[in-house]
């Protein structure tokens, strides 16, 4: 299992570690050794080395078979997630892992758009938090050939993976590519039935990176390789940046899009008005031609429409709130430090509580579902008689979002 450069002590260490986190459960072991002396691939193999012999050693007290056949049913195998600070190290590990003779286990390496994304649309945008919501229209909409071609071919692409053997972020960009399949949606097709799961530190640290992903920490055995760089990734995962000129952005982006979705409200309720006046005058609807059927901007104003007037005036009042808020404050050139109490507080008077703060979440990503929407189909909407804007992608408002 292990290769013959391996000092035999470094050897006795790994495996006692790994027998006795995995043997007794909600249990923690900590594996120290010099650089160089193979720990990763000692936990890779050790971990699928145990996983093989989990079921049989589990049902050993069993006395007959039906008992044997009950427990199967009702116990799960365990999952191994191995994480990793950097995607580099996450591709290191997993080289080792193809060396070994567990080469053609089931694994899943989980990356993020940057890595995985080929639509030159999503991959251009600035942040990963707007390649997040283009990525879900796409789909939602059924417009990213990528994700098509996967979804028609699932199960094939999936078996042909598997066969392949162990993969890496690498080999899926190079798969989608000669494929045109999704590499994104494949890494996550393979981590549903993956013996090994491997990602980031802040996959599993980060709360709302989890519960995006979908990442199931329950009967999970967690692996952290290069450990000593856990603490500064939980204080990063806990911190939040929401910048004065961020904000005052969101601002001005809800200001456009409430001026939109009003002046659509109000160009609805005439043409219906004006449809009444003409069927009611006699005349033939079929032949009824009103200049706003052949507006462009019409092919996109269902979207639009569905956005809520009320809530989003509400959210940019709140907005405008904490802006005033957080100029009363007296901050000097060395900052300003604050219980944590205090936040909260300046939040809830601006009206963001924990109550609230769902739907102001929910509002945001509306609006940048139905603006991603409008940015794939290239739609010019207009806000005045006189006046076009294409109605962009707005990174502030998805760091504002993050934010809350």
């Amino acid at each position: 299992m292990f290769t013959s450069n391996f000092h035999t002590n470094h050897m006795i260490v790994s495996e006692n570690t790994c027998t006795s986190c995995y043997r007794h459960c909600n249990r923690n072991a900590i594996l120290e050794s010099p650089t160089g002396t193979g720990k990763t691939l000692c936990l890779l193999c050790t971990s699928l080395a145990w996983l093989a012999s989990y079921v049989p050693d589990s049902q050993i007290n069993l006395d007959s078979t039906a008992e044997a056949d009950l427990f199967s049913v009702h116990t799960s195998k365990p999952k191994v997630v191995f994480a990793s600070r950097t995607h580099s190290q996450l591709a290191q590990a997993v080289t080792v892992l193809k060396n070994t003779v567990y080469s053609s286990r089931n694994i899943s390496v989980i990356g993020s758009r940057d890595q995985l994304c080929l639509l030159p649309e999503v991959r251009s945008l600035e942040s990963n938090s707007a390649k997040i919501f283009a990525c879900r229209v796409r789909v939602q909409t059924r417009t990213c050939d990528y994700f098509r071609n996967f979804d028609l071919k699932r199960d094939d692409v999936v078996n042909t993976l598997k066969a392949n053997g162990v993969v890496d972020i690498e080999d899926l960009v190079t798969f989608g590519k000669s494929t045109r399949c999704c590499p994104y949606y494949m890494s996550r097709e393979l981590k549903t039935d993956a013996e090994i799961v491997f990602m980031p530190y802040n996959y599993l640290l980060d709360g709302k990176i989890r519960r995006l992903y979908n990442i199931d920490l329950e009967n999970a055995v967690v692996i952290f390789d290069e450990a000593h760089n856990i603490e500064q990734v939980c204080e990063d995962a806990a911190s939040v940046t929401l910048s004065s000129g961020m904000l005052a952005s969101a601002i001005e982006y809800l200001r456009v899009v409430c001026e939109v979705v009003f002046s659509l409200t109000v160009q609805s309720e005439a043409d219906q008005y004006e449809l009444q006046a003409t069927e009611e005058a006699g005349a033939f609807v079929g032949t009824h031609t009103n200049l706003s059927a052949y507006d462009i901007s019409r092919a996109g104003e269902d979207k639009l429409s569905s956005l809520n007037l009320e809530r989003l005036l509400s959210l940019k009042g709140q907005l405008i709130e904490l802006e005033r808020l957080l100029d009363s404050l007296d901050v000097t050139e060395e900052g300003i430090t604050k219980p944590s109490d205090f936040l909260f507080d300046l939040l809830g008077r601006a009206g963001l509580t924990h109550q609230s703060k769902d739907f102001a979440l929910q509002t945001v990503e509306e609006v940048l579902s139905v603006a991603a929407a409008a940015e794939s189909e290239y739609v010019p909407f207009r806000i005045f008689q006189n006046s076009w804007c294409i109605f962009s992608y707005d990174s502030t408002l998805i760091s504002l979002a993050i934010s809350l």
